[in-house]
């Protein structure tokens, strides 16, 4: 008898044929490799935080360290955005916007209009920007624009535009919508309806403005027939009409009322946004005349994208924006209060993508507006060292920049001497150079563009990130990475949601992993994994939304979809249920596989701290036939060998643990063989 070593060479191979005259592993889940060998990967358990949960999907989740040593993280999700210490802290931006009908007036042959809002707050040169207007009278598209406030009184004031009007006119144009740099938190008076009984609680307020799924919270509501400290909180609404919503209490009403609650504030934040990414079948969708005219469209390529916050730091301070959403900012010194991220002064309408430049400390916006249009791919920055001057003037570093080569910018990072830019297209970098152009641009390189906002990590000055059908590095030189699961990947990638691709870093086992939805499910449900040290790639079964490296936290943090916050690396087991993990190689064959070997013992390899795993063996005698038999046998740390009867030319090992606490790392297993008859 002779023995053979099983040796299998590192990584997850799926692109060459089930049968390969060398072994190779084809398949594994919740295993990775450390010095060129399979073993289980940590566990994990929801953190505190995680068990009280969050509302909404996260999508994006940075840290950082205040001056005073504490680290804070900021959350976002599609229908909040949250610090995380211990605890959530809500943050989510108040609603900047409001619908009035014919709030406009306009005098013949003048070019200012005069908007007419009850307590409306805005400052002398803060911006308002207009939609939805229209009348015979102006310009509508000068109109629906961005414009600098001049203060009239509490009630009113004015904007230029270019063209005068043709008419001298009070409460004109139609239903307006306004977006102002600060919140608008509405008034009501006696807004309630309560119902004997009933937890339901219907909210009355003319044009509010409000989806299914929006938050409001209330102050000053009080009644003897409700719970005041129950209405006075933040809530879920459900619409009802164009004029009424409803909220839900835990404690049932005890009449049947109308017009109550008194003077109430009602402060709404900002739309959810959506959860997954949606085809565009509206009226309006696809290209000019590419359906009957007047009617939804039957198919279409655009899609709605997922609600996605960009977070960084300017300082101590988070700033953050939503997919064509304003720029705000939270305070760090009112880390002890109930203070929410606020509207940036100035700071452009719309934006994608906000990054903080080091070591020259601009606040950037990616995905941005010079006036109320947006552009996705031009690049905004303010003045250096502040965050509400964008205005560029002699004095000052402002400016603002467009690329070419892509259609959409989707990410940034901060590199050692740049800032790099992904776009839907390729990659930019943007270097600070000083007067009198601030920044210098340069693409460095094409058909290499991001699938998501959140598909590149960077380490050590290294960048990796997902294309829509390959993996690329940047180290100075943008190359694609051969990757071993190429197909298994992008063939089974549910193209719709791939904007929920996340990227993320285990740099304790120098791990940059992908998170990813594959075809049939609408929400991340697989990983891939690249381990740049030994160039090897390992794949797998997750359902984790966002990941953080463990560079300011005891574990890495991920978070899952239904609202919950892990410590990854924490022991063996999944949140203390048993992990099922396994690996499984291709068919090899045993020798040159010219003969039909005997083998009548495996010796196993294996460093088992705790629990056992199971050994199989799949054989056959030619690459076709059917599979002649498997053996399944347990090994435990003190196993010396398996006695099994085996023929076959071919074989396939898998490995496979589904106890608590099983903790395995796989060495060389070896087969005790001779040669057989060939009948």
């Amino acid at each position: 008898m002779t023995f053979i070593s099983l040796k299998i060479p590192p990584g997850v191979n799926k692109e060459t044929p089930s049968l390969t005259s060398s072994p190779s592993w084809r398949d594994a889940d919740k295993v990775r490799f450390k010095f060129g060998q399979p073993e289980k990967i940590g566990g994990w358990k929801a953190t505190q935080a995680g068990i009280d949960g969050f509302s909404g999907t996260a999508r994006s989740m940075i840290s950082w360290r205040l001056n005073s040593g504490l680290t804070v993280s900021a959350l976002g999700t599609h229908s909040k955005l949250y610090l995380y210490i211990d605890s959530y802290i809500d943050i989510t931006p108040l609603r900047s916007t409001v619908l009035l009908t014919n709030p406009l007036s306009t005098t013949n042959g003048d070019t200012t209009v005069v908007v007419t809002h009850t307590a409306h707050g805005a400052l002398n040169g803060a911006t308002v920007r207009v939609e939805n207007s229209t009348s015979s009278f102006f310009d509508n598209d000068e109109v629906n624009d961005q414009h600098y406030i001049t203060y009239i009184n509490a009630n009113s004031y004015s904007f230029k535009i270019t063209t005068a009007a043709t008419n001298t006119a009070t409460n004109i144009g139609g239903v307006v919508r306004l977006h102002y740099e600060h919140p608008i938190s509405p008034t009501l008076s006696n807004p309630f309806n309560i119902t004997n009984t009933s937890n339901t609680i219907v909210v009355t307020h003319i044009a509010h403005d409000l989806s299914t799924g929006d938050y409001v919270t209330f102050s000053g509501a009080t009644h003897s027939s409700f719970v005041d400290s129950e209405i006075n909180a933040n809530h879920r609404v459900t619409r009802i009409n164009a004029d009424s919503y409803s909220i839900t209490v835990t404690t049932a009403s005890t009449s049947t009322l109308s017009g109550i609650g008194g003077s109430v504030v009602a402060a709404y934040e900002l739309p959810v946004g959506n959860e997954h990414a949606v085809n565009n079948f509206g009226f309006g969708a696809g290209t000019w005349s590419s359906e009957t005219w007047g009617t939804a469209r039957t198919n279409s390529t655009e899609i709605s994208d997922i609600r996605h916050w960009s977070l960084d730091h300017f300082g101590q301070d988070l700033v953050c924006c939503s997919n064509q959403g304003r720029l705000y900012s939270w305070n760090a010194n009112t880390l002890n209060t109930t203070a929410r991220a606020e509207i940036l002064t100035g700071s452009p309408a719309f934006n994608d993508v906000v990054v903080v430049t080091n070591p020259d400390r601009h606040l950037v916006t990616l995905g941005s507006a010079t006036t109320g249009v947006q552009n996705k791919m031009l690049v905004r920055w303010g003045n250096q060292e502040t965050k509400e001057e964008w205005t560029p003037i002699a004095e000052n570093t402002a400016g603002d920049q467009v690329l070419s080569g892509g259609s959409r910018i989707f990410a940034s990072e901060r590199s050692q001497s740049s800032t790099l830019i992904w776009t839907d297209g390729g990659l930019h970098s943007m270097e600070f150079q000083g007067p009198p152009f601030t920044f210098g641009f340069q693409e460095l390189g094409r058909n290499c563009g991001a699938i998501s906002h959140e598909c590149v990590i960077t380490h050590n000055s290294v960048s990796y990130w997902m294309s829509d059908n390959d993996f690329f590095i940047y180290d100075g030189v943008v190359r694609t990475i051969p990757c071993t699961v190429h197909r298994h990947v992008f063939n089974d990638l549910n193209k719709i949601q791939i904007t929920k691709v996340h990227a993320g870093l285990n740099k304790s086992f120098h791990e940059v992993i992908w998170l990813y939805p594959s075809a049939s499910s609408i929400e991340i449900d697989r990983y891939v994994i690249y381990n740049y040290e030994e160039k090897i790639w390992y794949n797998g079964t997750f359902s984790r939304t966002v990941w953080m490296d463990s560079e300011l936290h005891p574990y890495p943090l991920a978070a899952d979809p239904t609202g919950v916050i892990y410590h990854h690396e924490y022991r063996d087991d999944a949140d203390e249920t048993a992990m099922i993990a396994h690996i499984e190689s291709a068919e090899f064959d045993l020798g040159e596989g010219d003969n039909i070997l005997f083998a009548n013992r495996l010796v196993p390899d294996m460093v088992i701290d705790y629990g056992n795993v199971e050994y199989t063996l799949k054989y056959r005698l030619y690459p076709h036939a059917g599979q002649l038999s498997e053996t399944t046998q347990t090994v435990t740390a003190t196993t010396e060998k398996l006695d099994i009867r085996m023929r076959a030319r071919q074989v396939a090992l898998r490995i496979s643990s589904d106890e608590l606490r099983d903790l395995w790392h796989m060495g060389v297993p070896r087969l005790d063989v001779r040669r057989d008859g060939k009948r």
